[in-house]
């Protein structure tokens, strides 16, 4: 988004960075002109981040009474997208048990002039996460902050820092498409996962949480910039060369601007199929299109059925169905499975949540957070074939607002190599037995005293965003 007059747009873009194949960024690492202090290890000076492990008798952790965990397969996959997968499952391969330890917390460098905004949350391959965070815009203190990423190695420390010359970032979670990490947030940027280099890109005004399924990246936009630039609101397909090969639902004008957003986006792909979530609002009347659930043929986007609803949560795919979170017209909340082919429903069941996570997919279980009667937060899990009630965790939690930081936070994620879920609390970190949901290990940490937020799991080890937004933290099981 861009309010700025177009000659002094011309005037500080010609500065801040090259211009090719439309708006691109710039990479900051080991930049002298940006970071005249920096060594090897931006993002890594002295007083902003540990590096080193602290000592493991602080912060192993508590052991519990529920039962150890004492042996499990490591897999192989690597979390590139919110949910882990194109299906939004929140579910690894990984093996994690405890105690956990601290590897390592990392802080990201912004450039000089222009503080850190926040840190949003982390993706990870083998070779080590890629954070998501913004900082202060070029073109102002007024603006939300401009959209950047950092890939940190697996020991802490800085690989490259990328960022853009945008001013509104909303914290999109990115994914991994075509040898590029891919962010759509306030533009379209493909970023070189070995130089930090963008190879491709759109100009702004681009939002949404993409999803890539080997051949084709799934893009939604969200919101209509003021000055109706950019993707406008629509779900699509494109290729490596932002091609698109199909879009629906498309919305953009003629006026006036921003008079249509979808507050959700939700996506997700299984076999051959988007299904697309949109909870659409604003001043025109009537909507060009209902909100609700859409289902499109991948390859086309032919359409193949549509149900209205009002979805709340976004959506996760597996065993044929869909699962997500459905308000209701008197204001309750169901969790709710439907059958891909027809969109109808398979089962349903109250529940009483404000999270809007895709329900975590794992051991033939759908599982979120819901409150207890004393205001605290526990996990519930639910029968994945028929929504009978599995267990209540025996551990209730203080659990961060979500909110605070976008719609988008998670505070579960799977480990099915060790048959376990990751819980991301104020007090710390948690580790629950998918079997019965009693806890195996609970850990806090000092570094992270405000509690931690959006864990992702890639064989042991899990990266968790301080919930405060000012730090990345990897932590190792045995």
């Amino acid at each position: 988004m861009n309010f700025i007059s177009p000659t002094l747009q011309v005037v500080l873009l010609s500065v801040l960075f090259i211009t090719a194949e439309g708006c691109t960024g710039y990479v900051r690492a080991f930049d002298a002109a940006l970071h005249p202090d920096a060594g090897t290890d931006v993002g890594n000076d002295a007083g902003q981040d540990a590096g080193t492990p602290p000592d493991p008798t602080v912060d192993a952790g508590t052991p519990v009474d529920g039962g150890s965990v004492t042996s499990c397969s490591v897999g192989t996959s690597e979390w590139l997208a919110y949910g882990h997968d194109p299906q939004r499952t929140f579910a690894s391969d990984g093996c994690v048990v405890g105690p956990l330890t601290q590897a390592w917390r990392y802080v990201p460098t912004p450039p000089v002039g222009l503080p850190t905004r926040n840190l949003f949350h982390a993706l990870a391959r083998t070779e080590g996460a890629y954070l998501q965070w913004s900082h202060q815009s070029p073109w102002g203190s007024q603006y939300r902050g401009t959209t950047a990423v950092d890939r940190v190695s697996t020991t802490g420390t800085t690989s490259w820092s990328f960022s853009t010359p945008t001013d509104t970032t909303f914290g999109n979670w990115g994914t991994f498409a075509f040898g590029s990490f891919i962010t759509e947030d306030d533009g379209l940027y493909f970023v070189d996962l070995a130089t930090g280099q963008q190879k491709n890109g759109t100009g702004f005004d681009w939002w949404g949480t993409p999803a890539f399924d080997g051949t084709r990246l799934f893009l939604t936009g969200t919101f209509q910039a003021p000055d109706c630039g950019g993707a406008g609101i629509m779900t699509g397909a494109v290729d490596a060369n932002i091609q698109y090969s199909w879009q629906r639902n498309h919305y953009q004008g003629p006026g006036p601007c921003g008079d249509l957003t979808d507050s959700l986006g939700g996506l997700t792909v299984d076999n051959g199929a988007v299904f697309y979530a949109p909870q659409y609002g604003g001043s025109v009347k009537p909507l060009p299109y209902p909100s609700g659930i859409y289902a499109f043929a991948s390859d086309t986007g032919t359409p193949k059925w549509f149900q209205p609803t009002l979805p709340t949560s976004e959506m996760s795919a597996g065993n044929g169905k869909i699962y997500l979170i459905e308000t209701q017209s008197d204001a309750s909340r169901r969790l709710v499975s439907r059958n891909q082919v027809s969109g109808l429903v398979a089962w349903s069941v109250a529940v009483s949540t404000s999270q809007n996570q895709s329900p975590v997919l794992a051991d033939g279980l759908v599982l979120l957070t819901t409150p207890t009667s004393t205001g605290k937060t526990q996990v519930t899990a639910f029968h994945a074939n028929d929504g009978n009630l599995a267990w209540n965790s025996s551990i209730a939690f203080t659990e961060w607002n979500a909110f605070s930081f976008g719609p988008w936070g998670t505070a579960l994620a799977a480990a099915t190599g060790s048959h376990t879920l990751i819980v991301t609390a104020d007090d710390g970190l948690h580790l629950l037995k998918l079997s019965d949901g009693t806890e195996q290990w609970s850990g806090s940490f000092p570094e992270a005293s405000t509690g931690l937020r959006d864990p992702v799991v890639v064989g042991k080890t899990v990266y968790a965003l301080a919930s405060d937004g000012t730090a990345l933290f990897s932590f190792s099981s045995p």
